[in-house]
């Protein structure tokens, strides 16, 4: 007996109308992410695929201007629709992972294209974020991170000087500081093995942005193209704050989760 499901493209016919646009998105977003339909590969045929879906053609049409906005399929006029090349990065907000763990949770290598150090003396925003004061020594450390050598985010990391050593001393422990991130990429595994930190908790905050010059060129992406933008501060366990993080990642590159409860 042949499969009423079976149409020749992997795809099963949605059939709950009310909420067509949504089950279509979820569903070419399983497929995506499963890797059936693998990075780089044309879809099929519009009307291919709303046959295969059992919908309309407007209705496909709402669920790809979705799912290109949130930057995972790339339609290109008189071509096709294709998948993005990049494969979304998940992470839990739940969970304080560094930008390290999450590359290494998809299974990709994290490594780091771009990374300048320096130190600043603290200004009113750092006065207040990492309680010193202001004038402060700060060891600033910029990086951009990638995930299989493609660029994911920025990292922009604000250390009081004090933490790592003596000033007598600061120009050996940002080297020790620069080769343990070359090394290790992880600046939380820094902080722990190298520093005796333990991280009690981070508050962060989230605001959408578009990247500038400068962002666009350091994570090749189209100029005005969405990003996230996270502030962070980690605090030890004695809630005391000593790590203040802008991150700044690629709208096409992450997709972040929350838990909500009522």
């Amino acid at each position: 007996m042949s499969d009423p499901n079976a149409n020749g493209t992997g795809l099963k016919p949605i059939r709950e109308s009310r909420l067509l646009p949504r089950l279509a998105v979820e569903q070419l977003r399983a497929m995506i992410h499963s890797g059936e339909l693998p990075a780089g590969s044309q879809l099929p045929s519009e009307p291919e695929l709303a046959k295969a879906l059992n919908i309309s053609r407007s209705t496909l049409r709402a669920a790809f201007s979705y799912r290109e906005n949130e930057g995972t399929v790339i339609r290109r006029r008189g071509v096709g629709t294709f998948v993005a090349d990049r494969r979304s990065l998940y992470n839990n907000l739940n969970i304080n992972w560094g930008v390290t763990q999450i590359i290494k949770a998809t299974g990709a290598v994290p490594g780091t294209s771009e990374m300048h150090f320096d130190v600043q003396p603290a200004s009113r925003r750092l006065e207040e974020s990492l309680k010193v004061p202001l004038g402060t020594p700060i060891i600033l450390v910029e990086r951009v991170r990638t995930a299989d050598k493609k660029p994911v985010s920025i990292s922009v990391d604000h250390l009081a000087v004090s933490r790592l050593a003596t000033t007598a001393i600061i120009d050996e422990s940002i080297e020790r500081f620069r080769s343990f991130l070359e090394t290790h990429q992880s600046i939380y595994e820094y902080i722990e093995q190298e520093l005796n930190l333990t991280i009690g908790h981070a508050t962060a905050w989230l605001r959408p942005m578009v990247a500038d010059t400068n962002m666009a060129r350091s994570l090749e992406v189209a100029l005005h193209s969405p990003i996230l933008y996270v502030e962070q501060i980690d605090y030890d366990t004695e809630g005391n704050p000593f790590l203040l993080t802008d991150e700044y990642y690629a709208g096409d590159s992450f997709t972040f989760s929350v838990h909500r409860s009522p």
